[in-house]
């Protein structure tokens, strides 16, 4: 055999072999590829990145969530959603934007609250099939605030004066800079009682409560896991680990997270 032809048989053998080892790897790959998209609720939730809610920085939006929740739905490899939750509070709209961005979705969905899972947040969580918390959780916190600074003693002492030019006469209620009129604070009452009365409506409707019962719980206190389950606002008790054999019961196989 000449000198070339050894050379061409060695890359021949070299080829097949990384060939046989990459097929290899792919092989591995495929058969571990998760099949539960894990969407996380973590920190002050808003509409979109970068928003500032009472002084609060957002750190989930519902935006990027719900986003994240269409492709799971369109992604044939996951069988199943499994939010993580951990957030104190946020805006409302947000909760509810992702509650029914939950309910839309035709596969199995899991909410887990792991600290805390309160106000807009737990309104999120309502929105999947079953709601788990462990006994140390707090959950809940059902209403609605709208409480400002009033700043004005402030800027007086800073010799700053408040100069008053609006086109109609509400267009500056709730300025820092000046005291909310009795007639502007009744109308910012009734329209945060408005909101609290949907709150405990949307709360009632995706959970399957009595509207009777919600509004008796929503005083604005928070309940731990035990006391969420006999009110009936979780399903049960668990965390992120112990509810992979729920969802393996749920999908029909083994439920393997995507954790990245």
């Amino acid at each position: 055999m000449t000198k070339n032809k050894i050379i061409a048989l060695v890359v021949l053998i070299i080829v097949i072999a990384f060939v046989a080892g990459s097929n290899r790897f792919h092989q591995k790959v495929s058969t571990s590829i998760c099949n539960v998209a894990l969407i996380k609720i973590e920190g002050y939730l808003g509409s979109y990145a970068g928003q500032v809610i009472d002084g609060e920085e957002v750190g989930a939006s519902s935006d990027e969530i719900v986003r994240n929740l269409v492709s799971a739905e369109e992604n044939p490899q996951i069988k199943a959603v499994l939010v993580s939750i951990d957030s104190v509070s946020g805006n409302v709209f947000a909760g509810e934007e992702i509650a029914n961005a939950l309910k839309h979705l035709t596969k199995p969905s899991i909410a887990v609250i792991r600290s805390v899972g309160l106000s807009s947040a737990y309104l999120a969580s309502t929105g999947a099939n079953a709601i788990y918390a462990s006994e140390l959780s707090s959950v809940g916190d059902i209403g609605i605030t709208a409480s400002y600074l009033d700043q004005t003693e402030k800027d007086k002492m800073d010799g700053y004066k408040y100069v008053e030019i609006t086109s109609t006469k509400y267009k500056d209620a709730g300025s820092p800079h000046r005291p909310l009129t009795t007639e502007e604070k009744n109308l910012w009452i009734k329209s945060v009682k408005e909101d609290h009365d949907t709150f405990i409506a949307e709360v009632a409707r995706n959970r399957n409560l009595d509207i009777y019962d919600v509004n008796e719980l929503a005083d604005g206190t928070s309940l731990n896991g035990q006391g969420a389950l006999d009110a009936g606002l979780i399903d049960g008790i668990g965390d992120l680990f112990s509810i992979s054999d729920v969802i393996s019961n749920e999908i029909g196989q083994k439920a393997d997270i995507c954790w990245d």
